[in-house]
């Protein structure tokens, strides 16, 4: 039999080629053999593997042969005249046939009787026949019925022999029992072919139970079997039924099941005429909404406006009447098709117009009907006319236009021009001088602008809408030809925006200058820098120290932004839609807390960054914290990389800090925004991105992020810049007696005076933790140490000596050379050492306080970039500061430090073997040794990995170089 692996068999199929009963013999089977249905159907059809059947068959096969070849059924031993009673078939080792067996020879058998046990009675039998009477034990095996002599006795049989010798001991006449037997053998064929046990009847009737009411319900006959035949099938049966009975109860119950189904029929027939008459005038409500293609909801609303009422209402719902509908669909497809016409979906503004999202609130706004609520209508409120659009959209497409020529403004003049051009600005034949002066200016300030790229575009702008002002108010003069009365009226009014009036006004300036004629009357104009001085001053709001103070502690929740971020990171990953922004916030907002840069400045110089090499991309960076090394490492790398870093707006040097607070949030943030830069926008080369054309901080992504803060709090670059500017004078201005305005006019670089004007007064309670956000501990180095020795009144009686200071190059370093060969230089070192501590012993506690926080606060500035000065003005002028007692190293030092070590060693390779440059060799060994002592410094203060971080050389590349050098102390002078 071919069995499909891969098919499912149903239950009555496996009955079916087992040649079993479906209902009762493959239940106990599958029972027997602990099966159950891999699946079971709407229908409770179940369905079984296929080998569960191939199981079943082979079983089936070995079970059959088996009880086929060893034993007798009990329809055999009549057929074959084997002569034999129940008590011989007792004596043959009766075995229970199993269900699965319960087939052809079988099927109707229940014992199986042992052939070799069967054939030994027999034998048996024939010796004890040869006897005219038996023993009560013969007979007892002949019935093989417990109590015989009752049944003897039932049947009129009384023993010919009785004694009563200890115990009874009977025999019984051979012909009496043998005739019994013959008796016994035809009332037992009688009753097998008419009646029925009770548990043959439950099986056939599939039932569990039989009780009175159901023998009398059905009309079952029922007789009392005689105790001669319990045996075999009638084994322990007492009543059984008629085979005429039950059959005709069986037929009697079909007949009502079939009565009961075509009652069921006639119904559904009935039930399904009435549809068909609602079905062919009614609609329901749900039909309704399938057929308009509109929510329930607003079908419900739709009807109702319509004035449409259900005609008819049943247990399926409210019908209505189908020709009102079928009208009602020819409406909405006809309204449907009007609106697709005239009017554009924002969907469809944005994809196939691709306008920007300002220019929608000009547009006029169409509500859509409910009953076209569907489609690309569905959940829309509004459409916009298609005629409004297409305006619109050559509007944009000419602004698109325009910034395509702003793309590249390197050279920024041929930029303004060709806008002027494409714009149709033209200057009247009647102002040619006007034109030619106002070009020139314009020529003048456009290639003097240093400004970021983002600041020129802006100035362009601004310089071509002055021109269209300038133009349409010469078109019958010359701009020279208007009284100073009429100027005012014409541009210095309060309609014309201020920032153009300034421009204006300087434009007269400049006329004035070159013309050396005072063509316009400044007495008498309007200043606009006046006004312009005044709204400033008046509006510079700022936050108090107790606002930063709490700013800078919500910012600090690592776990609290950490998970926001990843969570808004995972839904743009799905949706790019559902981006807010986090991360790029959460990591804006940190770098203004201790940098009073320009908004621009953070957005678009924060580079990107290496990754610790444990976290990557596919790092669950929740589960995963960076320890406090790898931020430190992570702050040191962002600082290396921004040494470069110029002001967008005066191009000056700006450097980065962090205080020790905020370096482990901005740690975080950092490396959460380069991981959301490589899975969302890997080409991108700045960390910071809000995803819209200025790359700034939207209301939406700033209400989220200060959610968890304040619902009230907006968050402005410059008000903070204003803040920290401010925090900084009054540290100054309480903790020394510097003049705080002279002071932070260069803090950060900041040359305007405007900027920096702000004052904050600090309670004195926060005077002190408001301080150590602001000051830069990147200094280090002897004079650095030796100073805080002095401050703290340690021991300053004992400068490091010469010993001290080979030693710290040595460990450092290694034992490169005879590192004692160092004291004759270093001993000249000590001298100036001396100097520095007697100067410093002259300082009182106060002036050392002050001193050092100025050095901090990098307010005593060197000669050379990245030092602090302790006199704030050099003194030896013919001095480096590398190689001068009195001045202090930034970290930012040591990359220069490292790019002259690096230079100075192939410098002495290349004059080494060169007798005639024994001065030079004198000088490059005093540079190398100046130079290692400042990195031998560095590296016990900041460690290995911040040292190759800022010198662009491995410590251990450095060290080998070194190493590999001929010994330059011995050119070392004490010079």
């Amino acid at each position: 039999m071919d069995i499909s692996k891969e098919k499912l068999y149903r239950k009555f199929e496996i009955a079916k080629l087992l040649e079993v009963s479906y209902t009762g013999k493959l239940k106990k089977i599958f029972k027997e053999y602990n099966f159950h249905p891999v699946l079971t159907d709407e229908n409770n059809i179940e369905y079984y593997q296929a080998s569960v059947l191939e199981f079943l068959i082979n079983k089936q096969n070995e079970l059959y042969q088996y009880f086929n070849e060893t034993y007798y059924t009990y329809a055999e031993t009549i057929s074959l005249s084997l002569n034999v009673t129940s008590y011989d078939l007792n004596l043959s080792n009766p075995i229970e046939i199993p269900n699965l067996i319960k087939i052809k020879k079988f099927q109707y058998s229940r014992l199986g009787y042992e052939i070799k046990a069967l054939n030994k009675r027999i034998e048996q039998k024939e010796i004890l026949q040869t006897s005219s009477s038996y023993s009560t034990r013969e007979v007892l095996l002949l019935f093989n019925f417990r109590d015989i002599e009752k049944l003897l006795k039932e049947n009129n049989i009384e023993p010919i022999i009785k004694k009563q010798v200890g115990r009874k001991f009977y025999r019984w006449s051979k012909k009496e029992i043998d005739n019994l037997l013959i008796e016994r053998t035809k009332q037992y064929n009688y009753f097998d072919k008419n009646f029925l046990t009770n548990n043959e009847v439950k099986e056939l009737l599939n039932i569990t139970l039989i009780n009175s009411i159901l023998i009398k319900k059905a009309n079952l006959v029922t007789e009392k079997l005689p105790s001669l035949i319990k045996y075999n099938r009638f084994q322990s049966t007492h009543i059984v039924y008629t085979k005429n009975s039950i059959m005709e109860y069986i037929e009697f119950k079909k007949e009502k099941e079939k009565n009961i189904l075509k009652s069921k029929l006639e119904k559904k027939k009935k039930i399904n005429l009435k549809n068909e008459m609602l079905l062919n005038n009614f609609i329901t409500l749900t039909n309704i909404s399938d057929l308009l293609g509109l929510s329930l909801q607003i079908t419900k609303e739709v009807l109702k406006e319509n004035d449409l009422e259900p005609k008819y209402i049943n247990n399926s719902g409210k019908h209505y009447l189908k020709s009102a509908i079928h009208l009602l669909k020819e409406n909405q497809d006809l309204l449907y098709k009007t609106f697709e016409k005239e009017y554009m979906t924002m969907n469809e503004i944005r994809s196939e117009k691709k306008i920007g999202l300002k220019p929608y609130r000009n547009l006029t706004s169409i509500s859509v009907p409910k009953i076209i609520m569907k489609g690309k209508y569905k959940s829309k409120i509004y459409v916009y006319p298609k005629v409004e659009i297409e305006e619109l959209y050559v509007i944009r497409k000419k602004e698109q236009h325009l910034k395509e020529i702003l793309k590249d403004v390197s050279i920024p003049f041929p930029v303004f021009e060709k806008l002027i051009s494409e714009k149709g600005i033209n200057f009247s034949p009647n102002a040619t001088l006007t034109k030619k002066y106002w070009t020139s200016f314009v020529r003048q300030k456009l290639n003097k602008t240093q400004g970021s790229k983002a600041n020129v575009k802006v100035l362009i702008n601004r310089l071509v809408t002055i021109t269209g002002i300038i133009a349409n108010s010469t078109i019958e003069k010359e701009i020279f030809s208007y009284s100073t009365n009429e100027l005012n009226l014409l541009f210095f009014n309060t309609e014309l925006y201020l920032d153009y009036q300034v421009v204006i006004f300087s434009f007269f300036n400049v006329i004035n200058d070159e013309t050396h004629f005072n063509i316009f009357d400044f007495a008498k104009l309007k200043n606009p820098n006046i006004v312009r001085r005044s709204k400033v001053t008046n509006n510079k709001q700022v936050y108090s120290p107790k606002q930063f103070i709490e700013l800078l502690d919500y910012a600090s929740k690592v776990e609290l932004h950490k998970q926001n971020a990843i969570i808004d990171i995972n839904n743009a990953l799905k949706n790019i839609k559902k981006y807010k922004k986090y991360d790029s916030a959460w990591l804006y907002v940190l770098l203004h807390l201790n940098n009073g840069w320009r908004s621009s400045d953070f957005t678009y110089k924060i580079p990107r960054l290496e990754l610790p090499p444990n976290i990557s991309i596919n790092t669950d960076f929740s589960k995963n914290p960076l320890s406090s090394k790898e931020a430190k490492l992570i702050i040191v790398q962002l600082s290396s990389k921004l040494q470069s870093f110029k002001h967008s707006k005066n191009r000056k040097s700006n450097y980065f800090f962090c205080s020790e607070e905020l370096e482990y949030p901005l740690a975080n943030a950092l490396m959460i925004c380069e991981l959301r830069t490589r899975l969302i926008n890997p080409n991108n080369i700045h960390l910071i991105d809000f995803m819209n054309e200025d790359n700034e901080m939207l209301t939406g992504t700033q209400n989220l992020f200060f959610s968890n803060y304040s619902k009230d709090f907006k968050f402005g670059s410059l008000k903070m810049n204003r803040t920290f500017m401010g925090l900084m004078t009054d540290v100054i201005k309480k903790k020394t007696n510097r003049n705080p305005l002279e002071i932070t006019k260069f803090i950060r670089n900041h040359t305007d005076i405007e900027t920096t004007n702000v004052y904050i007064d600090i309670p004195q309670e926060h005077l002190d933790y408001i301080s150590s956000q602001l000051f830069d501990k990147g200094y280090f180095g002897y004079t650095y140490d030796l100073f805080l020795k002095v401050l703290l009144e340690s021991d300053q009686n004992d400068p490091i000596s010469s010993i001290n200071k080979s030693n710290i190059i040595k460990n450092v370093f290694g034992d490169i050379y005879n590192i004692e060969n160092l004291s004759k230089y270093i001993n000249h070192l000590e001298k100036e050492d001396e100097a520095l501590l007697n100067y410093l012993k002259t300082l009182t506690k106060k002036e050392l306080l002050e001193k050092m926080l100025l050095i901090n606060l990098g307010q005593l500035p060197a000669k050379e970039e990245n030092y602090q000065c302790i006199f704030g003005k050099c003194i030896f002028l013919e001095r480096d500061c590398s190689r001068c007692p009195f001045s202090i190293p930034h970290f930012y030092a040591l990359t220069k430090i490292g790019e002259n070590i690096v230079k100075r060693l192939n410098d002495y390779k290349e004059i080494h073997n060169n007798s005639m440059y024994l001065g030079e060799k004198v000088r490059i060994s005093n540079l190398l040794i100046s130079d290692l002592l400042i990195l031998s410094y560095a590296k016990e203060k900041f460690g290995e990995d911040v040292l190759s971080a800022f010198i662009n050389i491995e410590y251990a590349e450095l060290k080998k170089q070194i190493k590999s050098l001929p010994n330059p102390y011995e050119y070392m002078s004490n010079q």
